[in-house]
């Protein structure tokens, strides 16, 4: 089974994907993202603490400069 019926499709009336295979795709990136985060998500917020540490900081001073 196709999952586009492109004989229906038109300029004003663009090609749709089923609920089902949206439903399937949206899980799959959740599942993948979730999978990466539990991963690499430690590491990345370790990677770019300092430049939070140095942000803050920089903020801290332009509110404090008068």
């Amino acid at each position: 089974m196709a999952l586009i019926d492109w004989s229906k499709v038109t300029l004003t009336d663009p090609p749709q994907l089923p609920r089902e295979v949206l439903r399937e795709l949206k899980k799959g990136i959740d599942g993948t993202f979730r999978e990466f985060s539990r991963g690499y998500g430690e590491a990345i917020e370790n990677f770019f603490h300092p430049l939070l540490m140095f942000l803050k900081w920089f903020q801290d001073l332009l509110i404090e400069t008068p």
